[in-house]
Parts: structure tokens; sequence; C-alpha cells
């Protein structure tokens, strides 16, 4: 039997490994508390950092509606700060008309967390702290805090998405109104030209409302068919606008024109989606072309037919003037012989008669006047328009008379011979000053 003493002891050691086994777990509860305290302190600080800089607003709010936290997103969305909003009903953010609808929603989800999600598509108007309203879109959904169930509201900015959608929603009915009011047949193709389908049709093109896959065949005419298909081609390839004049065939068997224009639609990688393109009838204008073409044939033929009667009258023009102009000369030429056999005679018996000085130089200029009728002189000077006192001025010089002598036979002034003198250089065109008049009355006869 083991003394008593012994057995005290050996208990005693027991206690201790207890005791020291005890302490090591206590020590690795210590550490992985403290591990997990870490990690609860980090998975904190990234929550708090989400929830801080998150990119909506997020109101946190109790079950009595007020709200106990905000981020910072909501500071720059509301106006508040983040100290403002605590205590603060969470109706403050919420215009008047929208209140009821708001309370009723947190409400749903704050009655029943356990079967419920985050809910989306809430869409209303918020209003900041200097009034303003705009739109937004509230997701509501449970969080559980310790031993109470708030509500996490995140509060979306629509605002550009709803000016977005104004936009787009002006874009369509502006669009559809021109549609409407569009005269033109609208219509779309697929990217190979294979399909069509209309958006507004006309019965010019076919006859029928009905778009067809076999729009070539049916619509375009037979003849316009081949060149109708190169230019598609050539537009597919080229990814380039598509615009023709064609003839197209109609249901009741009759032939119209139509210009067709139509624009590929391309998606991001440049590839055509759809071709989108308008037609209007021009079977009216082609009319009116083709009238217009005849109406210019007829009068080409008929002006052709009145310029060679115009050719044929110019020939007997020709032929009388020739005749005129052979007559003139003729009736010049006999003037000149009996001026110079009928008159000059007498002229020159007058002279061997008693005559005074003055008469004798009256009968000189006659004599010499009438010496030149019979020389080119007259015919020469008739191009440059002298007027007849001009022209006595001329025949005066040509006898080497002065201005002095000028004036006295013709019973003018001196001045206003040089004035007729000036004017008779310049219908001769004696521009330069240093020109000798009588030289070039001479070389004209």
């Amino acid at each position: 039997m083991q003394p008593l003493e012994d057995l005290s002891k050996e208990r005693l050691i027991n206690d201790l490994l207890k005791l020291r086994k005890r302490i090591d777990e206590l020590e690795k509860i210590k550490e992985e508390k403290a591990k997990y305290e870490a990690e609860l302190a980090q998975t904190e600080a990234m929550y708090e950092g989400l929830f801080q800089f998150a990119p909506d607003a997020i109101l946190i709010i109790n079950n009595k509606g007020s709200i106990i936290r905000a981020n910072q997103q909501a500071e720059r969305l509301f106006g508040y700060s983040c100290e403002e909003f605590i205590g603060l009903e969470h109706d403050v953010v919420v215009p008047d008309r929208f209140r009821e609808r708001h309370r009723a929603e947190r409400k749903l989800y704050m009655s029943a967390p356990h079967v419920r999600r985050m809910g989306t598509g809430l869409e209303l108007y918020a209003r900041r702290k200097d009034g303003t309203e705009f739109p937004v879109d509230i997701s509501l959904g449970p969080l559980q805090v310790k031993d109470e169930i708030v509500a996490l509201a995140v509060v979306h900015d629509i605002t550009f998405r709803k000016q977005t959608e104004e936009a787009l929603r002006e874009s369509e009915e502006r669009f559809r109104a021109l549609m409407t009011a569009s005269s033109e047949a609208l219509y779309c193709m697929s990217p190979d030209w294979s399909e069509m389908r209309q958006l507004k049709s006309q019965v010019f093109l076919s006859g029928t409302e009905k778009p067809s896959r076999t729009w070539l065949q049916e619509y375009i005419h037979p003849d316009d068919q081949p060149h109708v298909t190169i230019v598609i081609k050539e537009a597919i390839r080229a990814k380039s606008i598509f615009d023709l004049e064609h003839r197209v065939l109609r249901a009741d068997g009759s032939i119209g024109w139509t210009h067709s224009r139509a624009v590929p639609l391309m998606d991001k990688n440049g590839e055509i989606v759809e071709w989108f393109g308008a037609a209007s009838d021009i079977s009216e204008r082609k009319q009116m072309e083709e009238n217009l073409q005849k109406m210019v044939q007829d009068r080409t033929v008929e002006l052709e037919t009145k310029s060679k009667s115009l050719q044929e009258l110019n020939s007997a023009l020709k032929v009388l003037l020739q005749q005129r102009d052979d007559d003139k000369k003729v009736t010049e030429e006999r003037f000149v012989i009996n001026v110079k056999n009928l008159v000059l005679p007498y002229v020159e018996q007058m002279k061997k008669g008693s005559l005074d000085a003055g008469q004798r130089e009256c009968l000189a200029v006659i004599e010499t006047n009438l010496n030149e009728i019979t020389t080119p002189l007259l015919q020469n000077i008739g191009q440059f328009n002298l007027t007849p006192k001009e022209i006595k001025v001329v025949a005066l010089i040509r006898q080497g008379k002065s201005s002095k002598e000028i004036a006295e036979i013709l019973g003018i002034a001196t001045g206003s011979i040089d004035v007729h003198r000036r004017n008779i250089r310049k219908k001769l065109g004696l521009t330069n000053r240093r020109a000798n008049l009588l030289s070039r009355l001479e070389s004209l006869g």
C-alpha cells in the first residue's frame, strides 16, 4: 500500500500538469481571439470604407424611422452633414407627396426581415436641405445591428438617367412625327439587302403595303434590276450611302419612278447591322422631264427648219446686197464721170472770167471739193462718222488752209475750227499730239 504522502504528491503533479495544459489552451484561445479581433477590425474597416466611399448615398434608419448613420455620398447628395443626419426623421429627405409611399415601403421591409431581400425599383423624388427635388432610385432592405433590425436605404441619383430618358422620349416623338409628316416611303433593309422591312410604306412602291422577301424582283423594273444590283453591291462593299433613281413596277402593271436613298447603320466594330432608307415618288417629275425633252426636241426640229429657211433667206439677201453694191458702184462711177465731164469744164471757163479775189477763192474751193468728190477720200472717211461741218474742215485742211483761213471761208470763229480739229483727230484715232492730221488725211485719199 502506497504511503499517503506519496499519493498527495502524485495528485499535486497531475493537477499541475492539467493546469499547465489549461493555461496553454487559454493562451491559444487568446491568440485566436486576438487574431479574430484583428480580422474583425479589418473587416469592419473594409466595410466602413465601402460604406463611406460607396458611389450612392446610404442611410441607416432604425425601427422608429430615425436616421442613425449616413455616409459621405449622402452628405454630398442631400446637403446635410453626417452629424446633422443623426436623429433626423428619414422623411426629411422625402417630399411631402411621396412620404406615405416611402413609409409603407419601409414598414413592409421591416415587417418580415428574415424572408425579404434587398428591394430595388422604388423610384420617387428626394429633397435636399435647400429644398430642391431630384429623382432617385431607392433600394430598401433589413439589416441586423446587434439586437435591433434596422433599414438600409441605398439612394441612387437618377437625374441623368431621367434626363436621358426624357431626351430619348422627345427624340422618339420627333422621329414619329417626322415619319407621320413625311411623304416618303421609309424602309429598313437587312445587311445584305435580301429582306425589306417597311416602316412607312406608300402604294407607289409596289401597289401593296406588305413587305416582300423578293422585293428586287417584285418592285424593280426588269430592265433596271441589273444596274440596281450593281449599285447595291458597291454600297455594301464600300459601306457607303445607296443613292439611285430607278423604275418600279406597281401591282396594277403601271410603271413609276422612285428616288431611293439608304444609309448603313454600323455596330461598334464597323459592321453593317441594317440599312435605313427613304424612297420618293418622282414619277411626275420624270414625266415632266420627258415632256420637256420632247418639247426641246420638237423645238429643235422647228428651229432647225427655221434656221434652214433663214440660211436660204440670208443667201438671197447676200445676192441682193451684192447687187446693191454693184449698182452703187456703177452709180458712183457715173457720178464721177458726170462731174468730170459736165461740171468741171464749166468751172474752168468761170476761172477765165473777170472775178474778184473772194469769188476766185470760193471758186477754188468749189473746184477742190469737186475733185475731192471724185477721189476715194469721202468714201474712206465715211467710216469715221464725221459731221458735215467736219467734212468741210477736212477738205480745207487737205488744201493746206490754216485754221484762220478755214474760219474766214466757213464764216465761223477760229476757236470753233480748233474744236473741230480736236474732234476729227479723236475720230481718226490720232491720240498722239505729235501726229500730223494732214498726213493722216492724205493717207486716206
